[in-house]
């Protein structure tokens, strides 16, 4: 509609309401009315839960660089002002794709490039990296930037390396242990694969 053109990198139905809508480019909007009509939010939408399309997810930056998780329940309409989680990322780390487990809304996966991916389970961060399965790429990082969670069995994760810029990825990756240890799945397709969605 007239006024939204925008580079959105993130756009979501409401998985319950299908008439909702959440989209994110510089800033979020969100539409009731199947996208006809878009309303401006007040945090940039990063991710929703499957099991509540209500609740939403935002990020932001904290001291040194962390990363910020922030949790609305009401499709972003309030914010707390405690995060639900601090990621003890550093300051140059590029936030990718954010995603909630489809059965805990306090459990996400966050692909951070050159570092790996961020679990965030509660209070619990941790992240895994090259040490768990997840292999550098040419230039010598962990460029994975995308990410998607199996909605029947979410103990199954899959990340996807997408590092920019003149090189190229190193495929897919799979967890079935809920992001503890990963392993490549490229097959035959490889060794260089830029993975731009999952």
């Amino acid at each position: 509609s007239a006024g939204t053109d925008d580079d959105y990198r993130f756009i979501a139905f409401h998985p319950q309401s299908p008439n909702i809508v959440y989209a994110t480019g510089k800033t979020s909007r969100i539409s009731t009315d199947k996208g006809l009509t878009w309303t401006g939010a007040q945090r940039r939408i990063s991710a929703v839960y499957a099991g509540d399309g209500n609740i939403v997810y935002s990020t932001g930056r904290g001291t040194g660089g962390a990363l910020l998780i922030y949790k609305s329940a009401d499709r972003g309409a309030t914010w707390p002002t405690t995060p639900l989680a601090t990621v003890p990322t550093p300051s140059n780390a590029e936030v990718g794709q954010i995603v909630v487990s489809p059965n805990n809304p306090d459990r996400l996966y966050i692909a951070a490039k050159p570092y790996g991916v961020y679990i965030v389970d509660g209070a619990r961060v941790v992240l895994k990296n090259d040490a768990h399965g997840l292999a550098k790429g040419d230039l010598g990082v962990v460029g994975i930037y995308v990410l998607a969670v199996d909605p029947r069995r979410p103990n199954i994760v899959y990340a996807g390396s997408l590092p920019g810029g003149l090189s190229m990825g190193n495929g897919v990756f799979r967890s079935i242990d809920s992001g503890e240890s990963w392993i490549s799945i490229i097959s035959n397709l490889g060794p260089d694969l830029s993975i731009v969605s999952l």
